[in-house]
């Protein structure tokens, strides 16, 4: 039985075997094509992985000369990352290679100050050792300034416009709960908390409800102490300095029903910490990470028009900040304007603002008049994942990752006014940091290829053969779907599809409807819209269409046949909540809690919804007839 759509560049993916795959007889299989070359090197292992580098976070100094970015690789024995930050010479006549700036340890956030001789970083401690803010000199070394110590993770850091002050964004925890600073209070040991408030907790992060993310702002010299600016039990992220160094905006919840409309607004208060923060937006929107023009008489930022629509394709926009008058840019995109995990504002370029956009597998770099006279222009493309930029000083930096590369440093000439295409002319790679890993393993390549759903509509997909596969032989194959947060799969390295294949496997993953590189009408669009249309599905007496686990091997969902008790949406629930993405503003889809539904406390599930079936757990068919509907192909019929 042939599947609909799976042939890449040769390779055949079928489906062959009984149709009753869940008594295991049937299995997808690539059949590979006589013209391909199989790979000679050896695959990749899994104690590769801690050969794998990752460059990011790229800043170009104020006078375009040097480029400061982190380099992040694996200490397997520790279980953890570590961060150094490089500088790379630009110029040819510098003659220079990367070097490592900092030393062994997980330095971050380089930040270059406004004159380019200090560069400020944060570095993470260890053990539970105090986080340090420090600033070296960046031309001629020497000994760091640790301008303060802060009991936590720091989140943004910026330098104020005359560099004598530095702002930061952390989290702010209340003594009474957590103890003193440097007492590590132990869960046990902390009085119980009384929760009021539909969002408490978020992945990676923990409780929030009394760690509220706040902007501090410290003297560079370290001659004083952190001061918070921005005040209250609400979470503040996205700071930005304005042009003349009097105010620092950021993005928050401050509203009442912020948790139950899921907007944020932008804000700006003073410097000096002397005032109430002041409200730039409202409308039940959810805006983030602004970024002031050069004048300092508006604010670009990302949008969410319909938060409680999450997710959904973020826009690019203009604030004036007198008339408060707003403007979108990017509507005629059509595409997510701030790829997941962005951790900066659109880039003021003269008069056009430079932001990212995810597109059918792709992360590309675009251009847009900020006066809205002009339609978004692609400025970086092909395939490949541009993950995280910078400009300065006429020089765009940006790291571009391929299915075979973590990511490489690149550069290209960038005037303001410049019209530039988007064909890769001009570009120069400043690292080869991925190289001697790439060269010494055989990395499979992908083909894409696109299949066509029942109702023409085109899904992007990509194949890869086994390493060391030969040609006109068939070979099992995994079919990979991803989950949330609200993304994409592409061209980029994925280090699980690499040992699939150097395991043996074919490997197929795609972007299926709700992807962030489609259009909305077939992206992330109303994610229950089809629960509703349909009258067996649903958050009540109905199903939701389909479990991922046997999605992923091209099957219906198994259903029980006794309904959900209203008003319990069970797993999709609980599994929204597993997902939270890290803006407080963004993480459940709305639609939920207008159903009336409230978040669980993570972990907090009852354990009679944990409960399998013995017969399911020792992988039996059910032994109570009806209980249970056997799993058939998608697209099987009979005689295929």
């Amino acid at each position: 039985m042939a599947l609909h759509g799976g042939k890449a560049a040769g390779y055949t993916v079928s489906l062959v075997g009984d149709p009753q795959i869940a008594k295991g007889r049937s299995r997808l299989m690539t059949t590979v094509p006589a013209t391909h070359i199989p790979v000679t090197q050896a695959p990749m292992t899994p104690e590769d992985i801690g050969r794998l580098r990752q460059a990011g976070d790229p800043r170009v100094s104020p006078d375009g000369s040097v480029i400061a970015f982190t380099v992040t690789d694996p200490d397997v024995q520790a279980n953890r990352y570590r961060r150094r930050i490089w500088l790379a010479p630009m110029r040819p006549e510098d003659d220079g290679e990367p070097y490592p700036f900092t030393g062994e340890g997980s330095e971050y956030l380089p930040r270059w100050s406004p004159d380019g001789r200090r560069i400020a970083f944060v570095s993470a401690g260890e053990n539970g050792q105090a986080s340090q803010i420090c600033v070296l000199p960046a031309r001629t070394g020497g000994e760091r300034v640790v301008v303060c110590c802060w009991h936590g993770a720091v989140t943004d850091l910026a330098w104020s416009p005359d560099g004598s002050r530095l702002a930061f964004a952390a989290r702010d925890e209340d003594p009474e709960q957590y103890g003193q600073p440097g007492e590590a209070r132990k869960g046990r040991d902390m009085p119980p908390r009384r929760v009021t408030r539909l969002l408490y907790r978020l992945n990676g992060d923990g409780w929030t409800s009394d760690r509220p993310s706040r902007i501090f702002v410290v003297a560079a010299d370290g001659s004083g102490v952190p001061r918070p600016v921005t005040p209250g039990p609400f979470d503040a992220s996205g700071l930005a300095w304005s042009p003349d160094g009097r105010q620092i905006a950021f993005a928050s919840a401050r509203h009442e029903t912020w948790d139950l409309d899921l907007a944020a607004d932008l804000w700006m208060v003073s410097a000096d910490g002397d005032a109430e923060p002041e409200r730039l937006t409202e409308g039940g929107r959810g805006y983030f990470y602004p970024s002031w023009s050069p004048d300092g008489r508006r604010l670009a930022y990302y949008v969410e028009p319909t938060p409680l629509e999450s997710p959904c394709h973020a826009q690019v926009g203009v604030l004036d900040i007198s008339s408060r008058q707003r403007s979108e840019l990017t509507g005629s995109l059509d595409r997510n304007c701030a790829p997941y995990g962005t951790t900066r504002g659109p880039r003021w370029i003269g008069e056009r603002l430079l932001f990212g956009i995810e597109d059918a597998g792709n992360v590309h770099l675009y251009r847009v008049p900020a006066d809205g006279t002009g339609k978004p222009s692609i400025l970086v493309g092909g395939d490949r994942w541009v993950a995280e930029w910078d400009w300065a000083a006429g020089t765009l930096a940006f790291i571009a990752a391929t299915p075979t590369s973590t990511g490489e440093l690149l550069i290209r000439a960038l005037a303001p006014d410049q019209e530039a295409g988007h064909d890769g002319t001009g570009e120069r790679a400043l690292t080869r940091l991925t190289r001697p890993f790439a060269d010494s393993v055989g990395l499979v390549e992908p083909e894409r290829f696109v299949a066509r759903s029942a109702d023409g509509t085109e899904v992007e997909c990509w194949a890869m053969p086994p390493a060391g596969a030969m040609p006109g032989r068939r070979y099992p194959t995994l079919l990979n779907v991803h989950g949330g947060p609200f993304t994409q799969y592409g061209n980029k390295f994925t280090d699980d599809f690499q040992l699939q294949a150097s395991a043996g496997f074919g490997v197929l993953y795609c972007n299926p409807r709700g992807s962030s590189g489609l259009q909305r009408a077939v992206g992330p669009g109303d994610p229950l819209a089809r629960v509703r249309a349909r009258p067996r599905l649903g958050l009540g007496r109905g199903r939701l269409p389909g479990r991922a686990g046997l999605r992923r091997r091209g099957l219906r969902a198994v259903r029980l046949d006794r309904p959900r008790p209203p008003r319990d949406p069970g797993r999709l629930l609980r599994r929204l909540h597993d997902v939270l993405d890290d803006r407080p503003h963004r993480p459940v889809p709305g639609r939920l809690l207008r159903a009336g539904l409230q978040q669980p406390a993570r972990h907090g599930v009852h354990r009679r919804h944990r409960r399998i079936p013995a017969q399911l757990r020792r992988g039996q068919p059910p032994g109570q007839p009806g209980r249970l509907r056997a799993p058939v192909p998608r697209s099987a019929t009979p005689g295929t």
